[in-house]
């Protein structure tokens, strides 16, 4: 009789692990799935607030550009003004590297007969085309422009480019 109540508990223990082993693989994938699930919560808010972020800055930067390109328009700032006006503008936000104010004039010595006024009093070299530059076109094209980030040449910072389409009074 020994040898069948070995069996049993032979049998009983057999099973006990396979119950234990089945609950602690159970465990760890319900585990899994609650860090897992947690985690792509916490990432999912971050990237949230990340947008929202970017929405509101993205949102005053076309407000910010939208005024510039007002006050060319309205005749309220003149070629004889365009420096100062540019310089006053990149002033109002720190991450605005430079403004530029391109108009066609008769007395352009570029090639495409565009004079840029840019911030900080650069003049552009005689090769200078503005008209060849993906943010004029895209501002011609579409009245306003938002570049795809890139590599900035002089800071080396990952930035964009808003250009918006401006009629000059005559």
């Amino acid at each position: 009789m020994q040898f069948l109540s070995d069996i049993v508990n032979k049998k009983a223990s057999q099973n006990i692990r396979w119950v234990i082993g089945i609950t602690a693989i159970i465990s760890a994938i319900l585990i899994a799935g609650i860090l897992i699930k947690n985690n792509t919560d916490k990432c999912e808010n971050s990237l949230s607030l990340y947008a929202s972020q970017l929405d509101k800055s993205m949102g005053e930067k076309v407000a910010f550009i939208s005024t510039i390109a007002e006050g060319i328009s309205s005749g309220a700032v003149d070629s004889t003004q365009y420096y100062a006006y540019v310089d006053k503008m990149v002033e109002k936000y720190d991450d605005v590297s430079a403004v530029y104010v391109c108009v066609p004039t008769d007395d352009a010595i570029w090639k495409d007969g565009i004079t840029t006024y840019m911030s900080g009093g650069w003049v552009p070299p005689d090769d200078f085309v503005v008209s060849d530059r993906e943010w004029y076109k895209g501002a011609i094209e579409k009245g306003l422009f938002i570049s795809n980030p890139y590599v900035d040449e002089q800071s080396g910072n990952i930035c964009i480019t808003l250009s918006h389409k401006v009629k000059t009074p005559k």
